[in-house]
């Protein structure tokens, strides 16, 4: 059964024991994200994500690859428009140094002036490279028509101009303010003696601070007639993209979208891919999907 607890700090730890297993899968789970941006600092949260791998106070960047992925276990991050994820899958004898060595990516990262020009640059290239492809440009498009004006209609990665102008203080405040306990939930589920691992957080955690649960700016539905936005561009396929408004994640009618979404466009039985690909051969993809935050939501034909 699923166990939860809150230190004193207001950090939550979530443990789901399973004694059959062998592996345990821990996440460090931060509410921070794209849509707490703005337009001037728009990228941040992913690329701090991208620098807390580069060492910590503890351990050099190649201490934390070897300490998880030399001993057979995976390692990786992710930033998302409402949360940022460190996680990693690991024998379970070797689960107490992998909470250390996270632990002290996410509460001690260097973020070295070196490494921040480095990887300012490859983020620069990600977002390029992003937009020479069309099948994933064209729903960044489609954010912007979605949530104009807005951090959701953003890219996630931010912009070259907002990139290159995010300093390396400029992180530190960021991580300082968002990487709070009151911020930050630990779950841990696989094979693992669960009063040693919450020993181990309460060890490691006990000592930030609570902070605050950041906030990020609201969004209101004000769309009052249809937008369209064309990019012409020489390439062999056209990518069209339509987006609705839709439900917000807890909504109580969240199963039914997701029903029309298995009807529509989920997979091959879905109707629109059995008329427009196989019985028409008009196009070589399309489906639907649904995109789902706290208080808004969209529904998506590509």
């Amino acid at each position: 059964m699923y166990n939860k607890i809150s230190l004193k700090n207001n950090l939550r730890v979530i443990t789901y024991p399973m004694e059959k297993l062998r592996s345990v899968s821990v996440g460090i789970w931060i509410n921070i994200g794209g849509r707490f941006e703005n337009s001037q600092n728009k990228g941040i949260s992913h690329f701090l994500e991208h620098l807390v791998f580069k060492g910590s106070k503890k351990y050099s960047c190649e201490e934390i690859k070897q300490g998880i992925e030399g001993t057979g276990g995976a390692l990786n991050g992710f930033t998302a428009e409402e949360c940022t994820c460190y996680l990693a899958k690991v024998l379970d004898k070797n689960i107490l140094r992998t909470i250390d060595i996270l632990s002290d990516m996410v509460i001690n990262p260097l973020i070295p002036a070196d490494e921040v020009e480095k990887e300012r640059g490859v983020i620069i290239e990600e977002i390029k490279m992003y937009k020479d492809l069309p099948r994933h440009y064209v729903h960044e498009l489609l954010d912007s028509l979605l949530w104009p004006n807005h951090a959701l209609g953003m890219n996630l990665a931010g912009t070259v101009e907002t990139v290159s102008r995010i300093s390396g203080q400029d992180l530190f405040d960021f991580r300082a303010k968002g990487y709070s306990a009151a911020n930050i939930v630990m779950v841990i589920c696989g094979a693992f003696d669960e009063k040693k691992v919450i020993e181990k957080i309460k060890k490691i955690f006990t000592r930030i601070s609570a902070g605050r649960q950041t906030e990020y700016v609201g969004f209101k539905l004000r769309q009052t007639s249809s937008r369209l936005n064309v990019l012409n561009k020489p390439t062999e396929q056209t990518h069209l993209a339509m987006g609705y408004p839709a439900l917000k994640r807890d909504h109580p009618r969240k199963f039914v979208l997701s029903l029309l979404h298995t009807l529509l466009g989920a997979n091959m039985s879905s109707r629109l891919f059995k008329e427009i690909r196989e019985k028409r051969g008009l196009a070589y993809e399309i489906g639907t999907s649904i995109k789902r935050f706290a208080d808004t939501g969209a529904f998506v034909v590509h």
